[in-house]
């Protein structure tokens, strides 16, 4: 059975799926099927429903012993290559560790300054020389602004 034994080569029928499980023709069938959806959603305006569309399609098709089960596999064998090729690139350049390093550290430089400010504020004596945490809810003070203008701010 083509649809349930996930490790076992795909069928000699298909010359082209050399090296390849039936687990992986189906991921690649259901990667092709999703690009397709996306792709004929876009242009009627619902790419996201078009992608799961077409992936559900391409899934059920890859599962049919006839002939549009032959064209989904056969589609399918493409889309393994795809991902065969798109791993050795990832695990040859270091892609997604990179990327996952880069993302990291614009987190962080973006969340430091905001959590420094915020921290600033709380803590931040005003022209008093009282903090505004310690001030009571709603009472407002007398701040000077930089370049020496006051300004009155309240504490909430």
């Amino acid at each position: 059975d083509f649809s349930r034994d996930v490790e076992t080569p795909a069928e000699p029928a298909l010359q082209d799926a050399k090296g390849f499980t039936a687990r992986e023709i189906k991921s690649g069938a259901v990667l092709v099927g999703c690009v397709g959806g996306l792709f004929t959603g876009s242009i009627i305006g619902m790419p996201l429903i078009g992608a799961a569309a077409g992936a559900y399609a391409a899934s059920t098709c890859s599962e049919n012993q006839s002939k549009n089960g032959d064209r989904a596999r056969r589609m399918g064998i493409l889309g393994a290559k795809v991902i065969r090729r798109a791993r050795c690139f990832n695990k040859k350049h270091r892609v997604t560790e990179r990327a996952s390093v880069k993302a990291n550290e614009l987190y962080h430089h973006l969340t430091e300054p905001l959590a420094a400010s915020a921290q600033g504020v709380d803590d931040a004596p005003d022209s008093t020389g009282v903090a505004a945490a310690s001030q009571p809810y709603g009472a407002t003070a007398a701040r000077v602004a930089p370049g020496g203008v006051p300004a009155k701010v309240s504490a909430y």
